[in-house]
């Protein structure tokens, strides 16, 4: 039988392997939707490496996924940068479970932040080599290609902020 940290570190390994399936299938909006689970699952997870299970179910359980973030800051188990990535995950899967439209780019910027949490919880956290079908999930992640004639709708947006506010001057 599993250990209940071993059964905290599965989750997080099925619900980031699932996450990334669906961003390399371009499914954006579910792939966003199990990276904040994703979330979640490693808050959860550095609570139970930290605290004994008692202490750790007290803090983690019926909370949300802000409280989840609120708690691990309160508790001093990661710094700015890691909550950070946490926040992104969290922000970009709202997005999605609200039914906001979701660009490819929320999906690369989230699945950005989920790789650098993964390598941060296995390597500096824990101290563990990362799972292996979680290192293999990740080398799978589809990259976006480089091309210099493609403006993202981000920059078309700002390049036209840009000349509204020349043209005013």
């Amino acid at each position: 039988m599993q250990d209940i940290f071993s059964s905290k570190v599965n989750d997080f390994v099925n619900w980031c392997e699932t996450a990334i399936d669906h961003y390399n299938k371009e499914y954006y909006a579910d792939s966003l939707l199990n990276m904040r689970k994703s979330g979640e699952a490693a808050c959860k997870l550095l609570f139970y490496y930290r605290f004994t299970e008692k202490i750790a179910v007290e803090k983690t359980e019926g909370k949300s996924y802000k409280e989840l973030i609120q708690a691990v800051i309160w508790h001093d188990l990661a710094d700015r940068r890691v909550i950070n990535w946490l926040e992104a995950m969290q922000i970009h899967g709202n997005d999605a479970a609200h039914d906001i439209r979701v660009e490819k780019e929320h999906a690369e910027f989230a699945v950005n932040a989920l790789r650098l949490f993964i390598d941060w919880i296995f390597t500096r956290y824990i101290k563990a080599a990362v799972p292996s079908r979680l290192k293999k999930a990740m080398t799978s992640v589809h990259q976006p290609a480089k091309t210099e004639n493609v403006t993202s709708p981000i920059q078309k947006e700002l390049d036209k902020i840009k000349k509204e506010k020349e043209d005013l001057e």
